[in-house]
């Protein structure tokens, strides 16, 4: 064997084209069939193709299409008044997949991953014990703990994370709470950069999940008006917090004015899909969950409170003297004696206990204890027959 010859032929071998050729069409049909289809970037319809295709089979989670997949839908409030604890309630009914949430009806089982990035380990711990869930809807829930202000959308490490978690999970819903700790401002550009950033993180899923952002109010200036519709003008950041959702919900304190009153009052005004926007109610935060309250005026309400300034009205001093009547009070105890005495709200109550009527008012008993002072009391009350 000639050892020349032996070299020429392999070097031979390595320069044919025709070998190399051979090789690169390998290499490239290993690579399309390891590489996933991409998606065209849009679909074209009739209107009389679209006329013939059925709703999309659970699409529709919660109410009217007010949250639904593949679609934003903002739950937008002032700070301190619940929001995070309302999306877990979110969580625990769609895991039962009945019932309703806050006036908008259940319409399937789900399940929620709920992103948040302000509420510290202690603060789930302690949110996980007010509710109630069977163990064996455990697995329809998770929460995610972050240190604070550990989020960033350009944490690539992060974003892959996540994308890793929704593929695994799959959940139909995922919550963002609160959109402030996403956006790296509140500027236009930068929102819908951030959009965008959560958008691939959800693509992430086989079945587009629907997402809930959970977004602050800005505090109302001297001159605002807003009510109805206006509300959602009241988000703060860029316009795109309102123009890119589908709905927009927001949950408001019913008497932003007292810090003690724990009502809210829920109320949608944005919806693009469907065709109900849904009613306004209002609800008492409680320990383990909200309580209707039944008979809301939406419209005294939304007119600046007509009705509990007209309840305000009707206490009057001799009201006081008839429930102190016999004696110092502890303040749950006045506050209910008043209640059933003038018909007034829990909120007008506080305020004439706290505020109007403080001037008359001692407290007494180690500070547990209400009476009135001795110059504001009376000989005989008008209501001493109906206290009796």
């Amino acid at each position: 064997m000639n050892p020349v010859n032996e070299t020429n032929k392999k070097r031979q071998r390595v320069m044919d084209p025709t070998a190399i050729h051979n090789t690169t069409d390998r290499a490239a049909r290993t690579e399309a069939q390891t590489k996933p289809e991409e998606k065209p970037p849009f679909k074209v319809w009739t209107l009389g193709e679209l006329r013939k295709q059925a709703e999309p089979e659970g699409w529709n989670l919660v109410g009217d299409y007010h949250i639904t997949r593949g679609s934003i839908t903002v739950l937008a409030g002032s700070p301190g008044i619940g929001k995070s604890f309302a999306t877990l309630m979110l969580a625990i009914q769609g895991a039962i997949g009945s019932g309703n949430w806050l006036g908008y009806t259940i319409n399937t089982k789900f399940k929620t991953l709920i992103i948040q990035s302000e509420n510290s380990l202690l603060r789930l711990i302690l949110d996980a014990k007010r509710v109630d869930m069977s163990d064996t809807l455990d697995d329809c829930v998770k929460l995610l703990e972050f240190e604070w202000g550990n989020i960033s959308l350009g944490n690539s490490k992060l974003v892959d994370a996540l994308r890793n978690l929704i593929a695994e999970f799959e959940p139909d819903l995922v919550v963002l709470d609160p959109w402030n700790q996403f956006a790296d401002d509140d500027k236009a550009k930068e929102t819908k950069a951030a959009m965008d950033g959560i958008k691939h993180i959800l693509d992430a899923a086989n079945k587009p999940p629907a997402c809930l952002i959970v977004a602050h109010h800005r505090k109302k200036r001297e001159g605002d008006a807003h009510k109805g519709r206006q509300m959602a003008d009241l988000i703060s950041g860029s316009y795109v917090m309102q123009s890119n959702p589908r709905c927009v919900l927001c949950y408001v304190a019913f008497d932003p004015s007292d810090e003690n009153d724990n009502r809210v009052v829920m109320l949608c005004p944005k919806k693009n899909n469907g065709k109900h926007k849904g009613p306004a109610t209002a609800w008492t935060l409680c320990e383990n969950g909200f309580e209707a309250i039944p008979d809301f005026d939406y419209k005294a309400w939304q007119d600046g409170g007509g009705e509990a300034k007209e309840s305000k009205a009707k206490i009057r001093l001799e009201h006081l003297q008839a429930i102190f009547a016999n004696g110092a009070l502890t303040r749950a105890e006045a506050g209910k004696k008043l209640e059933a005495l003038t018909g007034a709200g829990r909120s007008a109550v506080s305020e004439a206990l706290t505020k109007r009527f403080s001037d008359v008012i001692e407290i007494t008993g180690g500070g547990l204890l209400l009476s009135l002072k001795e110059e504001a009391k009376a000989d005989a009350s008008p209501f001493d027959d109906a206290e009796e």
